[in-house]
């Protein structure tokens, strides 16, 4: 047969789904790993340290063999592997254990129905402007890591105290003190902001 192409990405994942096979599962991860692993490096250069990148594409790769029935052909692989690599890696930033998961707890396929308010959506991203600004105008060092930790994983708190220890080598004490500091910087800014922005729109 000489050079023939090999199976494509959705043969592949049908073969994982149909009979468990172990050479799609490895052929699908030498295609598609190594930009999503760049990409989560990218993404979560702040937060996350490279071991911790590669634990997130392994259990995305045990949840793609335990749940390859879910992939729908009609649309690419990679996109919906990437996401849920992203998934595993907020799940490592919030602490959240590796879990036998027998079913994945989204579908990186679906758009969610729900389409955001206008009027909210608008007040989110304007938040998120101010609070990126603030992170990298107000904050230092150990402050603004904490802060876009947190940020990454999905806001005040919820990235794992234990991450932050052992990534920074702080006491348990030292992240808990920074991070009551930095998001009471941070709601008091917005507050101060979100009044001025106020008064704005109704004496412009």
């Amino acid at each position: 047969m000489g050079d023939t192409p090999g199976d494509d990405d959705a043969t592949l994942v049908r073969r994982i789904a149909e009979n468990k096979d172990e050479r799609a599962l490895a052929e699908l991860m030498e295609r598609h790993a190594p930009k999503v692993t760049g990409d989560l490096r990218h993404r979560f250069r702040h937060q996350l340290q490279h071991p911790d990148i590669d634990e997130a594409v392994n259990r995305a790769a045990m949840k793609l063999w335990k749940n390859a029935n879910r992939f729908k052909g009609t649309k690419p692989f990679g996109p919906w592997f990437l996401k849920i690599a992203h998934h595993a890696a907020l799940d490592i930033l919030k602490g959240v254990r590796r879990k036998p998961a027998n079913e994945l707890e989204f579908d990186p396929t679906d758009p969610s129905s729900e389409q955001p308010d206008d009027d909210l959506s608008s007040r989110t991203a304007w938040y998120m402007e101010q609070l990126e600004r603030i992170i990298d105008y107000e904050l230092k060092g150990f402050e603004q890591i904490v802060a876009r930790t947190d940020v990454a994983a999905g806001g005040p708190g919820e990235a794992d105290t234990a991450l932050l220890m052992r990534q920074h080598k702080k006491s348990k004490n030292v992240v808990q003190a920074t991070r009551s500091k930095v998001w009471k910087k941070i709601r008091e800014k917005v507050q101060h902001l979100e009044t001025l922005r106020d008064h704005t729109e109704v004496n412009p």
